[in-house]
């Protein structure tokens, strides 16, 4: 059951593990298991199709050595971040004519980049870009979170960087991750900043909200935690719209994601 917090100015929804939808499929090799929580393939939520420029959040594990193959992205902002073990992610440089992932476009994938637990990797799809995903390690599952944001222009040219973050520099304060704007973030073409959070038992974080932004908050593992008061188990989610501030307290370690967009945002304009 979702709950609202309202305070003043300050909306806050609380999205309980259960209401997130869950998504379990047969991949190359293994399984993919998902949480998806905004509208993707064939789910639908009317109060989930995105939020500001977020457009998509999945919470997403391969079984050991499982991969997906190659699929194609175009004019979307792609962040991924990994929580446990390994993901291997390859990039071709552009789609097929028919916009799809062809033969010539998959044998141009080899080697790619592994990304280990707390990195992060941004890929700018732009006019189209075929990518594809492995588990890196053959006994243990690798989870990964994620995001897709809408991009501030369209057909772009393709980009892809990662950066290798360690536990301590994401240490009771929200490291930026990714951004449009925010200083040794990796620069995403959407006006949206991700950041990641370790927050130990007892300790508590704030985080000033700008005048027309929203937040949300997904707490990927541990806690619970207790945001503005309201508490918030593992695998919990939160939209808050309004207010100055968000502070979080940990009554137990946890590892927290947030997301700053701005609330006017309409991807109709992209």
């Amino acid at each position: 059951m979702n709950a609202k917090v309202i305070n003043g100015e300050q909306t806050i929804i609380i999205r309980d593990p259960d209401s997130i939808y869950l998504s379990e499929r047969a991949v190359d090799n293994g399984s993919l298991r998902g949480r998806w929580h905004f509208s993707y393939g064939d789910y639908h939520h009317r109060d989930y199709t995105h939020f500001g420029s977020l457009r998509l959040l999945n919470d997403e594990t391969l079984s050991p050595g499982a991969s997906l193959p190659a699929h194609p992205h175009r004019n979307v902002e792609v962040v991924t971040c990994c929580v446990t073990g390994e993901l291997r992610v390859e990039h071709a440089g552009s789609t097929g004519a028919d916009g799809g992932c062809g033969d010539d476009d998959v044998s141009g994938m080899h080697g790619g980049t592994v990304l280990r637990q707390g990195w992060v990797q941004h890929v700018t799809a732009g006019r189209g870009l075929c990518q594809a995903e492995a588990n890196n390690l053959p006994d243990e599952p690798s989870r990964f979170i994620r995001m897709w944001f809408l991009p501030s222009a369209a057909d772009l040219d393709p980009v892809k960087e990662t950066r290798r973050v360690e536990r301590r520099q994401r240490a009771n304060r929200f490291l930026p991750l990714a951004s449009d704007s925010a200083e040794g973030a990796l620069h995403i073409a959407s006006d949206a900043t991700v950041y990641a959070c370790c927050l130990g038992r007892g300790r508590m974080s704030t985080y000033e909200i700008g005048t027309g932004r929203g937040l949300y908050l997904y707490v990927v593992e541990g806690g619970p935690v207790l945001l503005n008061g309201t508490a918030m188990p593992a695998l919990a989610a939160a939209k808050v719209i309004g207010g100055d501030e968000i502070g979080v307290r940990a009554d137990d370690d946890a590892e927290l994601l947030l997301v700053d967009v701005p609330l006017a945002f309409d991807p109709r304009t992209c």
